[in-house]
């Protein structure tokens, strides 16, 4: 049990409720916020086991207020029910091997076409793969543990684990991609302005059956990914993560992805305030037409016949109403088929416990920031002549935290270990990091690149003598060897079942 003054001086505690870490922790006021919480906690504490979470809003009072009240629940009270029931539930694990071709998924991405039946692409064989299997075996394991091993019909693949975890990061670099017609980079990022410029959203027009298939497979990931703690890369918005969970989505939400989906909204708001005649607001706003622009730029009608209906002041509310409605519904389809996917793996009703951010970092971990940086050196080893004293080892944490920016450090965690997020505290970690020596380099270390060993999560360093030689050597290596593979030759094997593309794929539009 944690006391209010423990509270107060608890960083971890603090982060996890952002909204208090913007109080002094020697004022009066945290002192009681932190007394209200952590009695409101045990009070949770015991609700929590007995509360049905599964019933949708509006049905139990109880549960509707639980999940309103979800940012302020301690992380440990909702991660002690979430690890009991995926221990619960998991199965004996199928651990099939899964034969790929890194080659033809290779060439579709230099063709720049897309995949849209899920033949070529990694993601894409995976799901073809796997459609005939065991889902509760393939998926439902448990943590640590990997949900298949690699074979690659052209390469000399050995999958201690660093062959997965690259199969897998690349997966998952493929689904946001044009490579499948899954998501699209959201407004903000095509345009270049307001927040999220990084983000995808899903693409609204992709609803066939097999995309539909491979959105649910997707979700379906995403519940295996929770579980193994084998983390990967989504840049999801908050509105698809909330979609997930059951959060209310609002217009922020929307603005954070497209910063002029409003625009028209805000016009009507301003022209409002200025207390117009009804036929003066007309006058004002007779181009305006009940249609609008999708995530994808598409014009749609907001109505039957949209195109010719003109923005009066008597339907102005109306078309608010449909504008807000059609922004905040835009992905339904899409992110209800990850979610169905996601509920066949893991106990979905207890994520409406979480905050969206909460998810997002079950799936993906923590980012690269300075703070993630000193975590990864807390759980740093060192052998070979290496030790947190010596100067390289100084030298190269410098470098992490000053030289390197958040994309170099994710692409260096993605070098040594097959993944670009770390896990979200010490205790998720499945493995150190090990920095060992590199004694071919020992006569002239400054000329030698480091070796990464992906599978054990660990790099061989020459002991460079200055910041700039460690620098270039090492943002080389970790921007130019990413691929596993042995001993580089191409095998002359068969093809796998299903990798052709027939002639309906080549009708098929290209997205990029």
């Amino acid at each position: 049990t944690i006391s209010s003054s423990q509270f107060a001086k608890d960083k971890n505690a603090l982060a996890s409720n952002q909204h208090l870490s913007k109080i002094s922790p020697s004022n009066d006021e945290l002192e009681m916020v932190a007394q209200i919480l952590i009695h409101f906690n045990k009070i949770v504490k015991e609700l929590l086991p007995v509360t049905d979470l599964t019933l949708p809003k509006g049905f139990s009072e109880l549960s509707d207020n639980l999940r309103e009240a979800r940012r302020y629940i301690f992380w440990k009270e909702k991660s002690s029910q979430w690890r009991s029931a995926l221990s619960r539930s998991q199965k004996t694990k199928l651990n099939p091997q899964i034969t790929f071709s890194m080659l033809a998924a290779r060439q579709l991405y230099l063709d720049r076409k897309t995949d849209h039946k899920g033949r070529r692409s990694l993601f894409g064989q995976f799901y073809r793969a796997t459609k005939s299997m065991d889902q509760e075996r393939l998926y439902k394991i448990s943590k640590d543990e990997r949900a298949f091993s690699v074979r690659d019909i052209h390469m000399s693949v050995a999958d201690a684990g660093g062959p997965y975890r690259d199969y897998v990061s690349k997966m998952m670099k493929e689904v946001q991609d044009p490579v499948l017609p899954l998501f699209i980079k959201c407004p903000n990022g095509r345009n270049g302005v307001g927040e999220n410029r990084n983000c995808v959203v899903p693409r609204s027009s992709s609803t066939s059956a097999v995309c539909l298939d491979m959105y649910e497979t997707l979700g379906k990931f995403m519940g295996m990914v929770m579980r193994s703690k084998n983390l990967v890369s989504l840049d999801f918005p908050g509105l698809v993560w909330k979609r997930l969970i059951r959060d209310t989505i609002t217009e922020y939400d929307v603005r954070a992805i497209d910063l002029h989906a409003f625009n028209k909204i805000d016009a009507i708001r301003k022209v409002e305030a200025s207390r117009p005649s009804p036929k003066l607001f007309d006058s004002q706003m007779k181009e305006v037409k009940f249609v609008t622009r999708n995530s994808e730029g598409k014009t749609v009608e907001l109505i039957p016949n949209g195109k010719k209906s003109v923005l009066t002041w008597d339907n102005r509310r109306e078309y608010v109403r449909l504008l807000r409605r059609m922004s905040f519904h835009e992905f339904d389809t899409q992110i209800d088929a990850m979610k169905k996917g996601l509920a066949f793996v893991v106990p979905i009703s207890l994520l409406t416990m979480f905050t969206w951010q909460e998810v997002s970092a079950l799936v993906c971990g923590r980012g690269m920031s300075l703070g993630d940086i000193e975590l990864l050196e807390q759980m740093t080893s060192y052998s070979g002549g290496h030790n947190k004293n010596t100067t390289t080892i100084k030298l190269f944490w410098k470098m992490m935290k000053e030289r390197f920016s958040e994309e170099d450090r994710a692409a260096f965690l993605a070098f040594v270990w097959g993944r670009n997020r770390l896990p979200t505290d010490k205790a998720s970690f499945t493995q150190r990091f090990t920095i060992s020596g590199h004694s071919r380099s020992n006569s002239n270390p400054n000329n030698w690149f480091p070796i990464a060993h992906t599978c054990g999560f660990s790099v061989e360093m020459p002991k460079y003598t200055t910041l700039e030689a460690m620098e270039k050597k090492i943002k080389w290596a970790m921007y130019n060897c990413t691929t596993t593979d042995a001993d580089g030759s191409i095998q002359r094997s068969g093809m796998v079942v299903g990798l052709s593309g027939g002639p309906e794929d080549e009708k098929e539009p290209s997205l990029w």
